[in-house]
């Protein structure tokens, strides 16, 4: 998309942002066997804005279930997550810095385990994804292929 595009929006880029940090917070079981397609666009510069509307359903899907509270904790706890999971795989001595003593190793939210949470956040991964697939910065979650 060139500067100019009526859809490629502050509001858009603000949006795909925050998306796309909610999706990689969200743990792998919930993103295991994602199938979200590349919709299929027949004028060129409709992209964006069916990516706008797919964003805009993303939203809505955790609005409306409850499940914003736990993809909001999950996103808040991204950081020291990816801190265990990478200490875990490396042979790093933990006593050798005392401020990674510090680091929990804590679950997700039981939230996460009930059923229409979980189901929410499903569907909330399957659209940001196929918003994703329609992005011309070609960004999409590491997990996702």
């Amino acid at each position: 998309m060139g500067n100019g595009h009526p859809w490629d929006t502050k509001k858009l880029r603000r949006l795909r942002r925050k998306q796309r940090r909610q999706l990689r917070a969200l743990p792998s079981r919930v993103m295991a066997g994602l199938h979200a397609p590349r919709p299929a666009i027949t004028l060129e510069g409709d992209g964006a804005v069916v990516e706008l509307e797919l964003r805009r359903r993303a939203k809505g899907c955790i609005e409306r279930e409850g499940a914003v509270d736990v993809l909001d904790e999950l996103e808040s706890r991204l950081p020291e997550t990816l801190l265990v999971e990478a200490l875990q795989k490396t042979d790093f001595p933990p006593e050798a810095d005392p401020a990674l003593n510090q680091v929990s190793s804590n679950g997700p939210s039981s939230k996460l385990e009930d059923a229409s949470v979980h189901a929410a956040l499903r569907a909330f991964a399957t659209l940001a994804v196929m918003a994703d697939r329609l992005s011309d910065d070609d960004y999409l979650d590491p997990r996702v292929r």
